[in-house]
């Protein structure tokens, strides 16, 4: 083989590696994608699999959250607070309740008076008459029966104002309860936990109640952007 051909031959050579290595300017490349710097996402991706000391765990997208095995309950959840006393309060106080608390309040003082007066009219015929006349003593059983009825219409009196309280009271958690449902439906929360902020002050006088406001502060700590009791009082009519 003469110079000239040892020439060409490594030529030839050295054009074939850098090809190789290198590659053409004229061939086609493969597209590799990467994600910009500032929009680090990853995926689509139907799961992802986690190795552990357990065995592997696939997280799934499930209804929107987070999820991992077959269970249903076997998913992150959103949570939110709820201060209920506020709303409930709130509730109460408005014009349906007080209304029908009011007549309630209207008719029992009517009775009670009509009671009174009966009473007090009997009281007044027995000091006008001689207790060894016969119609005292006729006096003194009416007076007693009469004071025997008034003393069951107390207790049921005090049974009816009972029962309209604890219905008020029901009727007012069941329209929180729709108001939160609402609330949760509208920002996407799954569970919704009623709670005391604990900057409040204590109420009670005793330490009794004292000790009942600490059982009622269930959570200790929380972010403020848990607590969705300002959406609730709007969705209920009374925000500002």
């Amino acid at each position: 083989m003469s110079t000239r051909e040892r020439v060409v031959v490594y030529a030839l050579l050295v054009s074939a590696l850098v090809a190789a290595f290198v590659g053409s300017p004229f061939a086609a490349r493969p597209a590799i994608a990467s994600a910009p710097a500032d929009d680090p996402v990853l995926g689509p991706a139907s799961g992802l699999v986690l190795r552990g000391d357990r065995g592997e765990l696939t997280l799934r997208n499930g209804a929107g959250r987070p999820a991992w095995g077959t269970r249903s309950f076997a998913r992150a959840h959103s949570v939110a607070l709820v201060h209920i006393t506020t709303p409930l309060r709130r509730l109460r106080e408005s014009r349906e309740f007080t209304e029908e608390a009011e007549a309630f309040a209207s008719e029992a003082a009517a009775q009670d008076a009509e009671f009174r007066r009966s009473l007090e009219a009997l009281s007044e015929r027995l000091r006008g008459v001689d207790q060894a006349a016969p119609e005292y003593g006729d006096i003194v059983e009416q007076g007693e029966r009469r004071y025997q009825e008034y003393l069951a219409w107390q207790r049921s009196a005090m049974e009816r104002r009972g029962r309209l309280e604890a219905g008020h009271l029901e009727r007012a958690y069941r329209r929180l309860v729709d108001a939160v449902e609402v609330v949760a439906e509208r920002l996407d929360i799954d569970i919704v936990w009623r709670f005391i902020p604990t900057s409040d002050p204590f109420e009670a006088p005793d330490l009794p109640g004292a000790l009942n406001e600490i059982r009622f502060r269930s959570v200790l700590r929380y972010p403020d952007a848990l607590d969705i009791t300002p959406d609730v009082l709007k969705e209920l009519g009374f925000g500002d």
